[in-house]
């Protein structure tokens, strides 16, 4: 974080940020039992005589032994996140950030003082002038105007102007050859144009070819289903004409032959009908009315075995979701899916919802394997969400409730890792939520992997996670 900035610095500092011996901003604080807190670097002189403090608080007088002192990383958590002026405030600056964020800014402000990098000697540049100055500098380097001719050289403006007057005849020869290399490289240019066009006339001339075939086949068909058509009334004709002499005949003999000829030309019929609708079909191709309907259907089908998809899964969460509060996280495959954080192919994972009642908040809870933020490849990362539920609009807001975040022990000693916070109501983490879930909060450095990877916490590749919300003052719908 670099040097902590004078208290000035700060904007609305509330006095538990400050040490009690130095009166400054806490620098790695330590508690004490009393409560108050102290820097880090003031530990070895509290000690130095004896191993009991007495805090020199007003009205405490509280009396500290050495083992009762612990290191507060959720106070330095809050402490990073204070509010601060840039630096060079007094030549203008007028941006409050963040303290973590302190020392990027700086990198960036427009008014942190740079040096020339031409070592002009000029001192008093801010990075906002150091543009113009750069375009005025008198020792800033250019490259000679023929330098896309071919020649290398770069210097000052009067380095240049020498080397333009002692190199008349090699510029000319330089630029001489450039426009040579570019009228052969327009030539060729040119000459492969020319040869894309002639390859692009053959393929249009034999499209042109493969179109003309193809209208005349269509109309060959058009031609033979007209043909079919004369052909199938022939048959119809020549039917009507033999059952009439069928009725005018009277021997059995005549009438038999007579009746097998009518069915003969009723088969004909049949397969010229079906001759007809084959050649038919052929003429629309893949543009037939029944191809889009079949289209449509296909679509229709996809999107409602979609929608049944979704509402199983739904099913399934409503069916084990918990509405008490508490989230019992069993997460399995812990090698693959590290593995999976560390290449980033999948960075964090999500729990299944759960409820402080049948109508209460959302919630679930999110971990990075592989640590994220100030964590990252050295601890495990839990989170908090709250989540857009279907009866916000009937719950109080901000969310209040106190949170626990657990890493349970499996070897039975009941040495579980455990976090405990009370939700800021100003934070935007516990707000009513306006998209599917807020902005997680959490521990970054919840357990290291070190620690985490051992028997006591792994086991058969799975850990246990737990969340619980306290709803002991809630409301019940």
């Amino acid at each position: 974080m670099g040097a902590v900035p004078d208290l000035q610095d700060f904007v609305g500092l509330d006095r538990i940020y400050t040490c009690i011996t130095c009166e400054q901003v806490l620098s790695d604080p330590y508690q004490l039992v009393c409560g108050h807190h102290v820097c880090g670097e003031h530990l070895q002189h509290m000690f130095v005589n004896n191993n009991s403090f007495t805090c020199p608080g007003q009205e405490c007088g509280s009396i500290t032994e050495r083992n009762q002192v612990f290191p507060d990383e959720s106070r330095k958590r809050e402490i990073t996140g204070l509010l601060v002026r840039c630096p060079y405030r007094r030549s203008g600056c007028k941006e409050i950030i963040e303290w973590r964020n302190l020392p990027d800014h700086c990198e960036l402000c427009c008014l942190t003082t740079v040096v020339c990098p031409n070592k002009c000697g000029e001192e008093a540049i801010t990075r906002g002038q150091l543009h113009n100055h750069l375009q005025e500098c008198p020792l800033k380097t250019s490259v000679c105007p023929y330098s896309e001719h071919g020649c290398p050289y770069s210097g000052t403006d009067r380095e240049l102007k020498e080397h333009e007057e002692n190199n008349v005849s090699l510029h000319l020869s330089m630029e001489s050859r450039f426009r040579r290399e570019r009228e052969e490289r327009e030539r060729a240019e040119n000459a492969e144009l020319k040869r894309q066009m002639r390859n692009v006339l053959e393929v249009v001339a034999v499209m042109k070819e493969e179109n003309q075939k193809l209208h005349e086949q269509l109309m060959k068909t058009r031609a033979e289903a007209r043909d079919l058509k004369i052909l199938m009334v022939g048959y119809g004709e020549k039917s009507i004409h033999v059952q009439r002499k069928l009725q005018d005949l009277v021997t059995k003999e005549v009438a038999n032959k007579l009746s097998n000829d009518v069915s003969t030309l009723k088969d004909s019929l049949i397969a010229s009908n079906e001759r007809l609708t084959c050649i038919e079909r052929a003429g629309h191709g893949p543009g037939s009315v029944a191809a889009p309907a079949l289209s449509q259907l296909e679509r229709r089908v996809a999107l409602y075995d979609t929608e049944l998809n979704k509402l199983n899964l739904e099913v399934r969460l409503l069916e084990t979701a918990d509405h008490t509060g508490t989230l019992m996280w069993k997460l399995r495959d812990y090698q693959r899916r590290k593995q999976e954080a560390i290449f980033g192919r999948t960075q964090s994972l999500f729990s299944q919802p759960f409820y402080t009642s049948r109508y209460g908040y959302r919630m679930c809870a999110r971990v990075y394997l592989n640590g994220d933020g100030n964590g990252k490849g050295t601890h495990l990362s839990v989170f908090f969400v709250v989540m857009k539920g279907d009866f916000d609009v009937l719950l109080e807001w901000p969310f209040r409730q106190q949170v626990t975040l657990m890493l349970l022990d499996q070897s039975g000693t009941g040495q579980d890792i455990r976090e405990t916070f009370i939700p800021q109501p100003t934070g935007n983490s516990f707000q009513r939520p306006q998209t599917e879930m807020n902005v997680a909060c959490g521990v970054p450095r919840f357990c290291s992997l070190d620690r985490l990877e051992s028997d006591m916490y792994l086991r058969d590749d799975t850990i246990f996670l737990t969340v619980k919300v306290d709803c002991a003052d809630l409301r019940v719908l």
